[in-house]
């Protein structure tokens, strides 16, 4: 689960989207818990444009095929092109 720097035009689409069917699909109350976690994170992170990788996971009947490397590869492409660090 990748957070987009917050200036990025991406960031703001993405998140619209993501986290309205998010809240759809999961209910009011997870919804509530994820932004708990969403503003600790906040509180915490750096000033400066950044991507955060909240979660990453795989389950173990689909670990080796690629699946982690074809959601990590595209975003630090990204990151490497833009200059923009990468927090875990």
């Amino acid at each position: 689960m990748w957070d987009a720097p917050r200036e990025s035009e991406r960031a703001s689409g993405y998140a619209k989207d993501v986290w309205g069917n998010y809240r759809a699909i999961a209910g009011d109350q997870a919804f509530k818990r994820l932004a708990v976690y969403n503003e600790a994170v906040a509180a915490h992170s750096p000033a400066e444009p950044h991507w955060y990788l909240g979660v990453l996971a795989t389950h173990p009947e689909r670990r080796r095929e690629g699946l982690a490397t074809a959601v990590l590869a595209p975003v630090l492409d990204e990151a490497d092109e833009a200059g923009i660090a990468l927090l875990p």
